[in-house]
């Protein structure tokens, strides 16, 4: 893969491999300029890459790649997302095959808390990171996230909520926020992916609004 000419050095010394020039909006530069800094130097990271389906081509944010690990990443920005559409988009992704895990990030959490949302794939994933990473994060997370860690982990659930104080200058509490990150797996046997998987397996090659309006005539 062609080093992009803007790339910069990861902390294990190693050259990073996104291509700048593919980026199509500020919170995928937010997300890839924290992921980089501790990425393994085995890593390769192909913004905007294409997938393709029986059901249609579909682009992601970034494909992330260690030998035969394949993550897609998607950064969801302001512009409206339609939740029951995106399910759908990364069944018909899942179910081809086409990556191991797809995890979705809204804007609003990448602006605010990008080391936290960074975190959470480190939290699945150890082996795309470097040794840097694994003695630096506690410096990096947020405190309301090392304690949901400490004493209520993640298991496999495909939602992941974290619930934050805010706080004035006086550290008092003025109300409550909430980072919100989607994880879908092909080892999730019982993620809805799968019944939505198995719709589309039945009608072979339709498009993603033909396969939206069935369910929901089903429902």
């Amino acid at each position: 893969m062609n080093e992009a000419p803007n790339a910069h050095n990861s902390a294990d010394g190693a050259q990073c491999r996104a291509d700048r020039l593919k980026l199509e909006s500020p919170i995928e530069s937010l997300f890839i300029d924290a992921f980089e800094k501790y990425v393994s130097s085995r890593v390769e990271i192909y913004p905007q890459h294409e997938v393709h389906t029986p059901w249609g081509m579909f682009r992601l944010d970034f494909l992330i790649q260690l030998g035969e690990k394949k993550i897609a990443i998607e950064c969801d920005g302001k512009d409206f997302h339609d939740a029951y559409r995106d399910e759908w988009r990364d069944a018909l992704i899942l179910g081809s095959k086409q990556v191991d895990s797809i995890y979705r990030f809204r804007g609003k959490d990448l602006f605010w808390n990008v080391n936290d949302c960074v975190h959470l794939i480190f939290y699945y994933h150890k082996d795309l990171f470097n040794f840097r990473y694994q003695h630096n994060y506690c410096r990096l997370i947020t405190e309301d996230l090392q304690e949901r860690l400490e004493n209520d982990p993640f298991f496999s659930q495909e939602t992941h909520w974290i619930d934050y104080a805010i706080r004035d200058d006086d550290d008092r509490m003025t109300g409550m926020a909430n980072l919100v990150i989607h994880r879908r797996c092909q080892a999730d046997k019982k993620g809805f992916w799968n019944s939505l998987f198995s719709i589309a397996e039945k009608n072979h090659g339709a498009s993603l609004d033909v396969l939206t309006s069935l369910k929901k005539e089903k429902s």
